[in-house]
């Protein structure tokens, strides 16, 4: 999810660049030198707000759902399987990397990883039947 969020923030940015990296020359009889360079900065433009409110509505629904799995992750009692779950899910790390990360083999992070996903089951299951 935090990938997501950061293409969609460098998407913003590109395009705001591309907007701002387009000049424009008035001419003495009031209109734009250069052609098309008018028609060029006003779809920039458009296409800069379109894509800050596509964007916008997108990364606040994965910035609450950011939020909400860190807050569980914190929930589960071991700081391993907190770190595994994180590396993978919010990092988006392969399991290699996390091995790398955590000075242990593949074996050892998967079963860390299992146990945390038990535990956010539990967390789950119980907090579901509280709502029954």
């Amino acid at each position: 999810m935090l990938k997501e969020i950061d293409d969609y923030q460098w998407r913003i940015q590109t395009v705001r660049g591309w907007a701002e990296g387009i000049t424009q020359y008035p001419r003495p009889d009031g209109g734009i030198s250069g052609g098309q360079i008018g028609d060029k900065v006003g779809a920039g433009a458009a296409e800069l707000v379109a894509l800050e409110r596509h964007y916008a509505e997108r990364i606040k629904r994965y910035s609450a759902h950011v939020a909400i799995v860190d807050d569980a992750i914190d929930a589960i009692p071991d700081s391993d399987q907190q770190r595994v779950l994180r590396l993978r899910y919010m990092d988006g790390l392969l399991w290699e990397d996390i091995a790398k990360r955590m000075a242990c083999d593949r074996a050892t992070c998967f079963r860390k990883h299992d146990a945390g996903l038990a535990c956010l089951r539990i967390k789950v299951a119980t907090q579901c039947d509280a709502c029954l």
